[in-house]
């Protein structure tokens, strides 16, 4: 249970859609799927662009004030946490939740001015594959993300997946870091006192959304 909590914690901040990540937090661990995990990103990125828009009519499953929660997209998210060892039900209540986060998130960034040109996000992509392939990166997590990468038809298929998800991802990343910087500028900061204070930031952003099934 610890692990399935921990991932949550990380897809919270980081996004879904760009889990790979994860490797490096569960090297480790047995439970979570890279390949299938894999699978699911690759039959993603291979979707039309029309079928993936979050916004589009016939699919929204939630509705907030200004932003829409796709079907496509719990579907997506429950496969991400039945591969971290979530049953089904589990999964898809799970997966509701962190998009409801995530697209609040991204709409709170956007108002407040936050935004990701293409040099950026090309340049935030290169570093972190560098930080993947590194000496300093274990066997084993690079192994995990080889065979993650790997169900991509090319590594660069998978690449520019990540570039469109960063998109929308940067923002909140951004967005997220001066939120950080800001509360530990503080004296009485410490790290629990962070964590509620983001646990609280995401749900006031929740409830300002107002989301209708």
């Amino acid at each position: 249970m610890k692990i399935k909590k921990a991932i949550i914690c990380v897809a919270c901040l980081i996004g879904i859609c760009s889990i790979s990540a994860i490797a490096s937090e569960y090297s480790e661990s047995e439970s979570f799927d890279f390949s299938g995990w894999g699978q699911t990103l690759k039959n993603v990125a291979e979707k039309p662009s029309k079928s993936r828009s979050r916004t589009a009519a016939d699919e929204t499953l939630v509705q907030g004030k200004e932003v829409a929660i796709s079907e496509s997209d719990v579907d997506m998210g429950t496969q991400f946490y039945q591969a971290a060892g979530f049953t089904e039900e589990e999964a898809r209540e799970q997966s509701v939740e962190y998009f409801k986060e995530y697209e609040a998130m991204y709409a709170e960034a956007i108002a407040k001015g936050y935004s990701a040109t293409d040099e950026e996000i090309e340049g935030y992509l290169e570093e972190m594959k560098a930080s993947i392939f590194s000496d300093t990166t274990d066997e084993t997590t690079q192994a995990q993300y080889r065979e993650m990468i790997g169900q991509f038809d090319s590594e660069e298929d998978y690449w520019n997946y990540e570039k469109e998800v960063y998109r929308k991802q940067l923002p909140i990343e951004k967005m997220v870091r001066d939120l950080e910087r800001e509360y530990f500028g503080q004296e009485s900061a410490d790290e629990e006192g962070w964590d509620e204070y983001f646990e609280n930031y995401k749900a006031d952003l929740v409830r300002k959304q107002n989301y209708q099934n």
